[in-house]
C-alpha cells in the first residue's frame, strides 16, 4: 500500500498519568511531539507520494417555469442530493441532475476512493422573478447642465437599452430607456420604459468681489454670485448668494433655478490669504517701574518686520516711555499684514518729589573762621541730601541742616520711599573769604612826625586804636595829635552780588607806644633841602597861610591851605640859596621854622 507508514509508539509516553487513562498533558506532550518527529525522518519523505488537491466543482443553473434545473459535474461515482444538511436522514434523489422548486437543498458528490465534495447550500425561489425597476421611474425631466442618474433593482447584473452596463447609468439627453436584470439564477427581467425630457439650466454665473482677493489673515472678502430668483451652491458648501471668506483657496458657484437644474460653475475666483507675522514680545532695557525724571526703552522682537505700530502711533522698533500705562506692539511684514497685538506690557512712573525750598542761616559770604548753616524743607517722609562741590571735590552729604565753613556751591534734592528723587535745587554759591594777616609791631612805622602807618600795607583799610580808643580815618596811615599806645587791625573789603561789600578783619595788633616831638606841633622835612619841602602838623587846623621870607623880611612865598590833616609838600625850588623862614598861621595859631636850601 502506498502512502502508508508506521507510526510512533507511544503507549509507555506519560503512563500512567495520561488524563482520563487517554489524553496527554504537560511533560507528555512535548514526549508525544519528539516521538513523531523521529518518526517523520528522511525515509517517510523519501518514500511518500504527494497527491494533487482536489478542485472544488461548479454546479450549472438553468432557468426553468417556477423550477430550477441543477446539475454537478461529471467524474464522480455518487451523487446525494437532501434536504437537510443531515444527508442519511433526508436523501432524496442521487442522480447527477435534479429539478429543484422552492425550498433550500444541500448537494454532494463522492469520487471513487470515497472523497466526499460537498456544495454550498442551495436557496431556490421559483417563483416568477422580480419586476425590475428602475429609479427614477415613468416620465422625468432632465438637466441641461446636470444629467440625470439612474439606478435599477432586484439584479445581480444589468443591461441598459443604451447598451451600458452597471446598476446606474446617466443620462442626457430625452428618449425611453429600459433596464434588464440578472438575478442570482441568471434568469433575465426587463423593467417598464423610462421617459425623460430636457429641461432648461440656468446661465453660467459670475462671481464679484467686494475688496482685493489678496489680503491678510485678519481680514476676508466677501464673494456675490451674479443671478436672481435662484438657489446657489458654492464650492464650500454655502448656499446662500454671498459667502465671507477668509481661506486660500479657489472659489466657484452653481446656480439652481427652481426645476432643480443647476448651471454649470462659474469660473474659479483665487483668493490668497497671507499670514499675519508672529506676534510679538516686548523687551525693556530697564526696569518696568522708575522715576519720572528717567525712562525706558521698550523694544519689539521680530526684527525682520518691515514696520512696528505701537499702541502710542510710534512705527519704529523701539519705544521710549516715560508715562505710566499698558503698551503694546504691532509689527507690519513686507506684504503689509499686521500681527496680532503683544500681551500689553504695564509701566509704572512714579512722580519726583517736588524739588526742596533751601534757605541759609547766615550770610553765605564770609570771613574765614566763621560758617553758614544751608537749610532745606522736607516732604513728610523724606529724606534730605546735599550735593557740594568745593575744591573740585564733589560730596553729597545726609544730612537736612548742612554747616558750612569751606567755599563751594551747593544744591540740595529730597528723596522719597520710591526711592525717587527731585531735582537739585537752584545752586547756593558759599564764599569764604580770607581773613587779613595781624599785623605786627615792627609794621608799624613813623612816615612823618606826627604820621605813622603800616609798612607794605596789605589791605585796603585799618582800624586804628589810640590807648584803646579807635581814631577817625581808615587808611593805612593816620596822623597822631599825642603820643600813646597804638593799635591796629587789617580790613579787607570784598564787593559781592548779593550782600554788597563785605569785610574781614585782623586780629588786633599787639600795642606800640609812640612819643611826638616835643616841636610846637609844626615840623619841616628835610631841612636843608634843595628847595622841595614837606610841612607837618600836629593838630589838623584849617585855614591856614602858609609865608617864606628871608632873613631881611622880604616874603618870597606865599599859598593857602584849607585843612592840615594831612601833610602838605611846597616847592622853593625857585629860590636861591641861602637861609629862610617859614611861617604857617590862621587866627588861632601860629608857628615858624628856620629853613636852608642848598644846591
Amino acid at each position: 500500500m502506498t502512502n502508508a507508514f508506521l507510526g510512533p509508539y507511544t503507549d509507555n509516553i506519560q503512563n500512567p498519568g495520561r488524563s482520563d487513562c487517554l489524553h496527554f498533558h504537560g511533560d507528555g506532550l512535548l514526549q508525544l511531539g519528539q516521538a513523531w518527529s523521529n518518526s517523520l525522518n528522511d525515509s517517510f519523505f523519501q518514500n511518500s507520494v504527494p497527491q494533487a488537491p482536489t478542485v472544488q466543482p461548479q454546479l450549472s443553473f438553468a432557468c426553468g417555469n417556477n423550477t430550477l434545473d441543477v446539475t454537478m459535474p461529471s467524474g464522480y461515482n455518487q451523487y446525494q442530493w437532501s434536504r437537510s444538511v443531515n444527508f442519511e436522514s433526508a436523501i432524496f434523489s442521487t442522480q447527477q441532475k435534479v429539478t429543484l422548486s422552492n425550498g433550500t437543498y444541500y448537494a454532494r458528490a463522492i469520487d471513487s476512493r470515497g472523497n466526499v465534495m460537498q456544495f454550498s447550500p442551495i436557496l431556490v425561489r421559483t417563483t416568477t422573478p422580480q419586476t425590475v425597476t428602475t429609479n427614477p421611474s415613468g416620465t422625468v425631466g432632465v438637466c441641461q447642465n446636470d444629467g440625470l442618474t439612474v439606478s435599477a433593482s432586484n439584479g445581480v447584473a444589468f443591461r441598459w437599452s443604451t447598451g451600458a452596463s452597471g446598476q446606474s447609468i446617466a443620462l442626457n439627453s430625452a428618449g425611453n430607456y429600459t433596464v434588464t436584470a440578472v438575478d442570482n439564477s441568471g434568469c433575465l427581467t426587463q423593467s417598464a420604459p423610462l421617459t425623460t425630457f430636457m429641461k432648461a439650466s440656468p446661465a453660467q454665473p459670475t462671481i464679484s468681489a467686494n475688496s482685493a482677493l489678496e489680503f491678510c489673515a485678519d481680514s476676508q472678502v466677501t464673494l456675490t454670485s451674479s443671478g436672481q430668483n435662484l438657489a446657489y451652491r458654492w464650492s464650500t458648501g454655502s448656499t446662500s448668494a454671498a459667502i465671507s471668506v477668509n481661506q486660500s483657496g479657489s472659489y466657484t458657484v452653481q446656480t439652481i433655478n427652481s426645476e432643480g437644474c443647476s448651471s454649470f460653475a462659474s469660473n474659479a475666483v483665487v483668493v490668497k490669504v497671507n499670514p499675519l507675522p508672529v506676534t510679538p514680545n516686548i523687551v525693556p532695557n530697564g526696569p518696568t517701574t522708575f522715576c519720572s525724571d528717567t525712562s525706558v526703552d521698550l523694544i519689539s522682537s521680530n526684527t525682520g518686520a518691515v514696520s512696528y505700530k505701537w499702541n502710542t502711533g510710534t512705527t519704529t522698533r523701539t519705544l521710549n516711555v516715560r508715562q505710566s500705562g499698558n503698551y503694546t506692539v504691532q509689527t507690519v511684514d513686507a506684504k503689509g499684514c499686521f500681527s496680532l497685538s503683544s500681551s500689553p506690557l504695564t509701566i509704572k512712573v512714579n512722580q519726583i518729589p517736588a524739588t526742596p525750598t533751601t534757605s541759609w542761616s547766615k550770610d553765605t559770604v564770609f570771613c574765614d573762621g566763621d560758617n553758614t548753616v544751608l537749610q532745606m524743607a522736607l516732604a513728610n517722609g523724606n529724606y534730605p541730601t546735599w550735593v557740594a562741590v568745593q575744591g573740585g571735590k564733589t560730596s553729597q552729604y545726609l544730612v537736612q541742616n548742612l554747616n558750612v565753613t569751606i567755599s563751594g556751591t551747593f544744591r540740595a534734592f529730597q528723596t522719597d520711599n520710591n526711592n525717587c528723587n527731585s531735582a537739585l535745587s537752584s545752586p547756593i554759591y558759599v564764599a569764604v573769604k580770607p581773613t587779613p594777616a595781624k599785623v605786627s609791631v615792627d609794621e608799624i612805622v613813623r612816615y612823618s612826625p606826627y604820621s605813622i602807618g603800616v609798612a607794605n600795607p596789605q589791605t585796603e583799610q585799618y582800624i586804628w586804636t589810640w590807648n584803646g580808643t579807635q581814631l577817625n580815618g581808615s587808611t593805612s596811615q593816620i596822623k597822631l595829635s599825642d603820643s600813646g599806645d597804638i593799635q591796629v587791625t587789617a580790613k579787607k573789603l570784598y564787593s559781592t552780588q548779593s550782600y554788597g561789600t563785605k569785610f574781614c578783619l585782623s586780629p588786633i595788633s599787639d600795642r606800640k607806644n609812640i612819643q611826638l616831638y616835643e616841636d610846637g606841633g609844626f615840623a619841616v622835612y628835610p631841612n636843608p633841602s634843595n628847595g622841595a619841602f614837606t610841612l607837618d602838623t600836629r593838630y589838623p587846623w584849617a585855614n591856614l597861610k602858609v609865608e617864606v621870607y628871608t632873613n631881611r623880611g622880604s616874603l618870597v612865598y606865599a599859598s593857602d591851605i584849607a585843612t592840615f590833616e594831612t601833610k602838605k609838600d611846597i616847592n622853593l625850588t625857585q629860590l636861591p640859596e641861602g637861609p629862610y623862614l617859614i611861617r604857617i598861621r590862621n587866627e588861632n595859631f601860629t608857628a615858624t621854622k628856620h629853613v636852608q636850601i642848598n644846591r
